[in-house]
């Protein structure tokens, strides 16, 4: 058996600059204890605050005002403890800038070496940021950003890391997964101290972007921007099936909710989907 992601349950957002309008999404995160899901818009130079009903809420910096500088080019966006603050991966100006989810400002923000992509905070309040230039990912403090280590680096070996960009914890933050665009895989390596654990669809994933976990540690989605598809995998590395985007699409990101199927970041169609799990036989993902 396999589980694989069906029919369409929703379309977030259209083509636009508009309120609740996307210009390119890129990447997309969800609190699990509050009704929070935020989704970056590379074109607009913004983060859209949403429901997990996908109902826009606000915008949490225009792109021209706050105390950061405007936000140029944004990926990664993840939430820290109790959904207070929304650390984003600005790309262009290769920082991090750090917002009240409430308030939708900017209340600090700090320089990262190399280009940042991915982010996600670790339980000791750890900032993990993916470093698309130097090939690795970097351990920051959560508070100020200064850097407490690096993990992995650039290289096609085991545990090296040529093009990495999503990043994505278990539920227990002790285990790191890498979404690594120029290898075509996905790397595990351990919090505690940086310690590659094991690859998972070694040279299998085309240009794969993001990587999110399901909230019981066990599937793995991988969104594919060659193949224009969310793979799904074991986290020990048994392939579970794919969710096709549609023609033309251009997969960017995808987030599991604890109500629904992934959610899904769509630069090609400039919109937010959600789907649905269904049970099938199992044919493998496309490769």
């Amino acid at each position: 058996m396999r589980t694989m992601i069906g029919a369409l349950c929703t379309r977030i957002g259209a083509k636009g600059s508009g309120p609740g309008q996307f210009g390119g999404p890129h990447f997309v995160t969800a609190a699990a204890d509050a009704d929070v899901l935020l989704v970056t818009d590379y074109k607009n130079n913004r983060v859209h605050r949403l429901r997990h009903d996908g109902t826009f809420v606000a915008t949490l910096s225009t792109g021209y005002v706050n105390v950061g500088g405007p936000l140029r080019n944004p990926y990664g966006v993840c939430v820290g403890p109790g959904a207070h603050e929304a650390y984003v991966a600005d790309f262009g100006n290769k920082r991090i800038q750090v917002f009240s989810v409430e308030s939708g400002t900017c209340v600090r923000s700090f320089g990262v070496p190399g280009l940042p992509t991915g982010v996600a905070v670790d339980g000791a309040s750890r900032l993990l940021v993916a470093d698309r230039l130097q090939g690795c990912v970097r351990a920051l403090d959560a508070s100020d950003g200064r850097q407490l280590a690096v993990i992995g680096r650039k290289g096609g070996a085991d545990g090296e890391l040529q093009s990495p960009l999503g990043v994505a914890l278990d539920s227990a933050c002790q285990l790191l997964y890498v979404a690594d665009r120029g290898n075509r895989r996905v790397s595990v390596f351990r919090t505690v101290d940086g310690a590659f654990v094991r690859t998972i669809a070694a040279g299998l994933l085309d240009d794969a972007f993001d990587v999110a976990l399901s909230p019981d540690d066990q599937t793995l989605a991988v969104s594919c921007v060659g193949a224009a598809a969310v793979q799904l995998w074991t986290t020990h590395g048994a392939p579970l099936g794919q969710l096709p985007s549609g023609q033309g699409a251009d997969v960017a990101s995808a987030e599991i909710g604890t109500d629904s199927g992934p959610r899904v970041a769509d630069s090609g169609t400039r919109a937010m989907t959600a789907r649905k799990r269904e049970r099938g036989a199992d044919s493998g993902p496309r490769q």
